[in-house]
């Protein structure tokens, strides 16, 4: 990273460490979970029923969807934490380095 990448990162990682972690891990487990949910559950309709109006609207319309939704937020914790901690790593490795 050069300098005003350094900055940057600076500047934006301290706003979002003022917030908190339990902010931060929600907001990435949701934004996650969401297109992972939506991605995989189009592409199954895609591959298994051809791309119709009505397949999407009975794939994105159904009970299974949500509950299908609500694991992949669940599962966008873990890639949330990571993030954090990683984040942390890097914020503190560079302020050892100044």
């Amino acid at each position: 990273m050069n300098t005003n990448e350094k900055q940057q990162f600076h500047a934006h990682w301290e706003k979002v460490r003022r917030r908190g972690i339990v902010l931060y891990v929600l907001a990435v487990a949701v934004s996650w979970g969401t297109v992972f949910a939506v991605f995989f559950r189009f592409l199954y309709v895609l591959l298994e029923q051809d791309l119709n109006l009505d397949a999407l609207q009975a794939a994105f319309l159904s009970r299974n969807f949500l509950d299908f939704w609500g694991c992949c937020m669940l599962a966008g914790l873990l890639p949330g934490l990571l993030l954090w901690f990683f984040y942390q790593w890097q914020f503190r490795r560079m302020m050892n380095d100044e």
